[in-house]
């Protein structure tokens, strides 16, 4: 606020002139401090290859980095049985709760479309987890689902999301998609269909090296940057032998245009 001071003219009268005070406030009291940028992150990998329990060891991360963050499981299969579980009818308690400490919800065929509903309309402002869907076929709950993961940044939330097969991720989900990890890969994948619809060489790369018989620790690709984490030279290597052969490269081009792909 504006204080006045008062100065003496010539004429012995007074008159009062508005000082302005610099404010000693920070910026941060001003403007509303910008919240973590959320992540969707899509995990890829057959039965058995640790999707679980590379997911457990996030969830610790998770919490150790953000403390105050609430963080919700669909558990489909009994999984996550270290975490104390949530009737669904419960979401908007929980999320309204001043305890911050992991819930699950665990899904059967009768339960699973209202879970992922109630957490679509009711939780916000954390992490939920949701393990591979087995009633995937279910048409409502797959656009339940979309429209959840679709819009989480709106919703303050960021999601973990587990799929046993790279084409059983929606193109929807796939292009919000800001983290994959990659695990173990038994499936073929017709590299010309790929590229039409998902248009990552590092994504490709990735599940070409967890493709070998070997089997590799989790790959992460970051989709903003096109970066891959934890595969070695060595890998990364023999897969762009694959990749940049020069019947692939001539499909990319013409896929995708002159100079989008065939580079480091």
């Amino acid at each position: 606020m504006a204080k006045t001071k008062t100065n003496k003219k010539g004429s012995g009268t007074q008159v009062k002139e508005l000082v302005y005070k610099k404010s000693r406030a920070k910026l941060s009291t001003i403007r509303p401090l910008k919240h973590k940028e959320r992540v969707l992150q899509i995990v890829v990998g057959c039965k058995g290859s640790g999707k679980t329990v590379e997911t457990k060891d996030a969830i610790k991360k998770y919490r150790k980095k953000f403390p105050k963050e609430k963080i919700l499981i669909l558990d489909f299969y009994n999984e996550y049985n270290e975490y104390k579980t949530l009737d669904v009818n419960d979401i908007i308690k929980y999320n309204n709760s001043t305890k911050i400490e992991p819930r699950r919800i665990v899904c059967d065929m009768q339960t699973s479309a209202k879970a992922i509903e109630q957490v679509m309309f009711h939780f916000r402002g954390g992490l939920l987890v949701v393990e591979q869907n087995p009633f995937f076929d279910n048409i409502k709950q797959q656009h339940l689902l979309m429209g959840l993961v679709s819009c989480n940044r709106t919703k303050d939330i960021d999601v973990i999301l587990h799929y046993t097969s790279i084409k059983q991720v929606p193109i929807r989900v796939y292009q919000n998609a800001s983290f994959f990890r990659v695990h173990r890969n038994i499936e073929n994948i017709d590299l010309k269909k790929y590229l039409e619809t998902h248009h990552s060489t590092a994504l490709w790369v990735a599940l070409d090296i967890q493709s070998n018989p070997q089997g590799y620790s989790p790959i992460h690709v970051n989709m903003n940057t096109e970066a891959i984490y934890g595969a070695s030279d060595l890998q990364l290597y023999y897969s762009s032998i694959n990749y940049y052969s020069d019947k692939i490269q001539g499909l990319a081009k013409r896929l995708k245009g002159e100079g989008n792909y065939g580079k480091n």
